[in-house]
């Protein structure tokens, strides 16, 4: 369960320089990475812009991510907007988090990035390392270029920042995340048992780490879901892994499937499938400032609106988004772009007093 309106995701940039063997563009030849929109940068003053409306109109939130369908640090802005968002939006999220592949955030973003966090007192930020293997080979047919020892540097580099920090600075976690997949499903016990003896060894008062072991999500629940779930369960099953939480350290481990089984019939407009999470708890802000809502929707086919010239409140309460919402509610899925033939987020729950206002 997300708080308030859930998780906030607001893309820095769509490019990325990586190219990943997961990512969606690999397996249908003719895609531009993350999909054919027109990509770019997030202007500074947008990003203000749309993070002081969230304040002055005090929008709760679980957390807020920087990072969506590219890699955040390609953005020169991104620490900027870390440090925007801890100084005028700390009373709106729990927690920050930036979602990146480490591959940039060397000595000078370690550096920057130490000095936000010492002049920013309770508030915690989360780094979410995308690595998704253990080795050099493995890394690079996963990931699609020769990175790691780059990328396993870089984050010793934010290890050592850490533990420079003073006393009384803001929290600074990591997690380590590994995405099960066919190339790399043979490394995820190494992965583990790498990255926590690197966390015993950087551990720090006050701090918590965690390694995150992903189900990768294929088709928003298509067919070849059924199949990705088998290789992760049968692949923790073979390392002996499974959730466990000490002190200053956790292992994760996803028990629920990303997307929901998707019943006979769910596209045909029956109420044989709950409302999607998404629409209430996930929305999305491109870096052009448009509003999604949804994080599968690479394409922007259920937007509501730009952030350009109006307020997150405006858009997320107003008058689409409750047509949208009201359509989920009373199972008419297939009068809606993607969700006809999607399966719906299932990692997430929906009170029922969040849905009864739509019925």
């Amino acid at each position: 369960m997300l708080r308030g309106c859930g998780a906030l995701q607001i893309e820095p940039t769509d490019h990325c320089n990586l190219r990943c063997v997961m990512c969606r563009p690999q397996t249908e030849p003719g895609r531009a990475p993350h999909g054919n929109a027109r990509k770019g940068m997030m202007d500074t003053a947008l990003f203000r812009r749309i993070i002081d409306s969230i304040a002055a109109d005090g929008v709760p939130f679980d957390h807020l991510i920087l990072q969506w369908l590219g890699e955040p640090s390609l953005n020169p802005h991104l620490p900027e907007m870390l440090e925007h968002s801890l100084s005028r939006a700390r009373g709106n999220f729990l927690y920050f988090r930036i979602d990146t592949n480490a591959v940039l955030t060397g000595e000078g973003f370690a550096s920057r990035l130490d000095r936000i966090i010492a002049a920013s007192p309770g508030t915690t930020t989360l780094l979410v390392f995308s690595l998704d293997a253990a080795s050099r080979g493995t890394y690079a047919r996963a990931k699609g270029i020769d990175a790691f020892d780059t990328v396993v540097q870089n984050i010793d580099r934010l290890f050592s920042a850490r533990a420079a920090l003073p006393p009384g600075a803001g929290t600074l976690n990591f997690q380590f995340q590994f995405v099960v997949q066919d190339a790399n499903a043979h490394e995820a016990g190494a992965f583990v048992r790498h990255w926590k003896t690197r966390i015993d060894e950087g551990r720090r008062d006050g701090c918590f780490d965690e390694i995150m072991l992903k189900r990768i999500s294929i088709g928003a629940g298509g067919p070849r879901q059924t199949a990705a779930d088998d290789l992760y369960d049968a692949t923790l099953r073979r390392e002996g892994l499974d959730e466990a939480v000490g002190p200053h350290f956790a292992l994760r481990v996803w028990k629920r499937t990303m997307w929901n089984a998707a019943p006979a019939g769910a596209g045909r407009g029956t109420q044989e499938r709950p409302p999607c999470p998404a629409l209430w708890k996930t929305p999305v802000v491109r870096w052009d400032g448009r509003l999604h809502v949804c994080c599968a929707d690479t394409e922007g086919a259920i937007e509501v609106g730009s952030l350009a010239g109006a307020t997150f409140r405006e858009l997320w309460e107003g008058e689409r988004m409750r047509a949208y919402r009201t359509l989920h509610a009373r199972g008419r899925f297939d009068r809606m772009p993607l969700c006809g033939t999607c399966a719906g987020v299932g990692f997430y729950d929906l009170a029922g007093d969040e849905i009864a206002p739509y019925r």
